[in-house]
């Protein structure tokens, strides 16, 4: 080991260090470990401006691994680097609570910057990392260098097959990132089969057609030309860049570059050979210090130092008035609700309509408050007025064109909320909510804030037919864990579920707003209300016999029910519940005081699908929903068709007394 250089050293450690922590797991994958570690270490090494001391800088270099089963590779790295992450962590990877899962898990204090694992989708939110850069560059001083860090993505065959790399690329090219370098580790193979038996794409072509820079490394095990490369990439002023480098999956092992080495961790004999074989002479989870101090050296104290030479930037940036605003609302915004709109009672306003008053509102407020749509900013109302678009002629620009890129768009909303420094958010129609959908479970799983604003939200939206009403998606996303789910059926409940969006800080939230009318109820639901997730929009004047339970636009159908009924109406209690999530999450005794146990007549109405609001009816109510695709005809049409209207509402009522009187 003394005969060789101190970046063979590092990158020997890496892959010893990682092969090893998958052999003690006895799971992981040791083929991209082994293989991509000199294109990593150069990277971090050479390029990386990150502080352990200071891991969640704004402006720090990001990184992320799309291909996530490579974690034990950044787990090494993160560890040699001066992270919080211990050799302990190392040799309980993979094991139940430790911090190191089989894919990463964004952990900004430990240098995690994303969950990846889903692939593609690591890609997709390194494009968004590099357009909040953009972004934020814009709207502060450029010339003050406050926001000049780059976003390195790496990826695989894997992640570039998938539809949203497609997706991605195409806007990042449109956008000119310039400030993105992906570099790709072509390996030739992936988990079944080597990668000729199912892609056979010319990659850089590929992205040479989006308009991206590329560039080729055929030697992955030279830092040099990989350095060379990155170094090239940087220089780029009008599109981001794409690197592909030549690697051996598998390297030092009797699969090497084959696809059998991918998810095969060594036996202790094939371990040993690899050390042999790298002349390595440390005991298994022992570096030598050389390394450490290397590491140290080329990692940690050019990060320390990088990062005392913007805070002096940024000292002398806030002494500013004016930037201290501007810096205090980027990172501490707050709202004056008194400036948010208000409606009268009776009221009738599209809920995408009173949505985009209360976009218009946030961003007078907020100078990092900004979004975009899929093609369909006209249509779901969430155009920034005199915002600007964004790009690199305008990245102050407050409208952002992620063009029919739905499930890139949502992966790159989560991008810029977890970049930090912007409120963001995306939209489109929510029968098109399924091509998002993984990724908003991977902002759920990420404990990310990301707003996704999706309209059209129900049979009612009419003549499109069944291709553009949602039904099964509206139950589906409430049954994702640590999701608010909030379909509004007031006006004011719109105002209040923007709130809810904007201060959250653990969760996702979806907006899932009507085209169809609301109309602003007797009770102006406050922001309390939404928050509570259910509330009693219209109370019984005698002794509560019956309990009508809706959302979205079907909540004035019920108080219309219950207006029809008269007297018979007296002891119905209506409630709307924009939220199911928050009413299940609040204490036995409130939900009780809503729906009171010794109340079985019970009616819920709901364009969507019926499965969980029995939960809520009990075996005695009903629930009129729909359990088959929508039609195409006039809203009102299409809506008695399917059973939504005051008569049937009150025939449900009143044979759920019936039985129940019956028993």
């Amino acid at each position: 080991m003394s005969n060789q250089s101190t970046d063979q050293q590092n990158i020997n450690a890496l892959r010893v260090l990682s092969a090893t922590t998958i052999t003690n797991a006895g799971a992981g994958h040791p083929g991209i470990a082994l293989g991509a570690a000199p294109m990593l270490y150069t990277i971090w090494s050479r390029h990386l401006r990150i502080d352990p001391q200071h891991p969640k800088w704004i402006n720090r270099d990001r990184f992320v691994l799309s291909p996530g089963h490579g974690s034990a590779l950044l787990y090494s790295l993160l560890h040699l680097s001066g992270f919080d992450i211990t050799m302990q962590d190392l040799k309980a990877f993979r094991q139940l609570g430790s911090r190191t899962p089989g894919h990463p898990e964004v952990l900004p204090d430990n240098g995690i910057d994303a969950t990846t694992g889903p692939l593609g989708q690591g890609f997709a939110m390194g494009v968004g990392m590099a357009t909040a850069q953009v972004h934020l560059s814009g709207l502060l001083d450029e010339d003050a260098n406050l926001m000049d860090h780059d976003t390195f993505v790496v990826v695989g065959d894997g992640d570039l097959m998938e539809g949203i790399s497609h997706e991605a690329a195409s806007f990042a090219s449109l956008h000119e990132l310039n400030r993105l370098i992906v570099l790709y580790d072509s390996n030739d193979a992936s988990l079944d089969s080597q990668t000729k038996a199912e892609f056979k794409t010319d990659v850089r072509q590929r992205f040479e057609s989006y308009g991206w820079h590329t560039a080729l490394v055929s030697d992955g095990e030279s830092v040099d030309d990989i350095d060379a490369a990155i170094v090239a990439a940087k220089a780029q002023q009008d599109a981001p860049t794409l690197i592909e480098v030549k690697t051996t999956i598998g390297f030092g092992t009797k699969h090497a570059g084959s696809h059998l080495s991918h998810g095969k961790p060594l036996t202790d004999s094939e371990l040993d050979e690899l050390k042999r074989l790298l002349s390595w002479p440390a005991a298994d989870f022992e570096i030598p210090a050389a390394v450490t101090d290397s590491f140290h050296e080329l990692v940690a104290k050019r990060g320390m130092m990088t990062y005392q030479a913007w805070h002096k930037r940024l000292t002398m940036f806030l002494q500013e008035a004016a930037h201290r605003k501007l810096w205090q609302g980027l990172f501490s915004p707050t709202i004056d609700v008194d400036m948010l709109p208000t409606f009268e009672t009776g009221t009738k306003a599209a809920g995408r309509n009173v949505g985009g008053q209360v976009i218009q509102a946030m961003s007078a407020q907020l100078p990092g408050f900004w979004g975009g749509a899929a093609d369909v900013a006209s249509s779901t109302k969430t155009n920034i007025e005199d915002g600007g678009v964004f790009g690199q002629a305008q990245p102050a620009g407050k409208n952002i064109t992620f063009g029919i890129r739905e499930f890139a768009q949502a992966a790159i909303i989560n991008g810029i909320t977890l970049h930090g420094g912007t409120q963001v958010f995306g939209s489109l129609f929510f029968a098109f909510a399924d091509y998002s959908k993984a990724a908003i479970r991977l902002a759920a799983m990420q404990h990310i804030p990301s707003i996704f604003v999706l309209t059209h939200d129900s049979i009612g939206l009419g003549s499109d037919g069944p291709t553009h009403q949602p039904v099964e998606q509206l139950m589906g996303f409430r049954n994702m864990p640590n999701v608010n789910v909030l379909r509004p059926g007031t006006p004011s409940e719109v105002v209040a579920a923007w709130q809810v969006a904007l201060a959250s800080t653990d969760r996702p939230t979806l907006l899932i707003l009507a085209r169809q009318n609301l109309t602003e109820s007797t009770h102006h639901a406050s922001l309390q209300d939404v928050t509570n997730g259910a509330y009693t929009v219209s109370e019984a004047s005698t002794t509560v016999s019956a309990v009508l339970m809706a959302t979205g636009s079907e909540v004035q159908l019920a108080l219309a029910a219950k207006s029809q009924l008269g007297i018979d109406g007296s002891g119905v209690r209506v409630l709307s519940m924009p939220n199911l999530h928050a009413f299940d999450e609040r204490s036995l005794a409130q939900r009780e005081r809503l729906l009171p146990r010794v109340v079985t007549n019970r009616v819920a109405v709901e364009m969507g699908s019926t499965l969980g609001w029995e939960r809520y009816t009990g075996l005695d109510g009903h629930v009129i929903g729909i359990d088959e695709f929508g039609a195409s005809g006039a809203g009102d049409a299409v809506a008695a068709h399917f059973g939504f209207t005051t008569e049937h509402i009150i025939e449900c009522l009143t044979t759920s007394a019936e039985v129940r009187n019956d028993a």
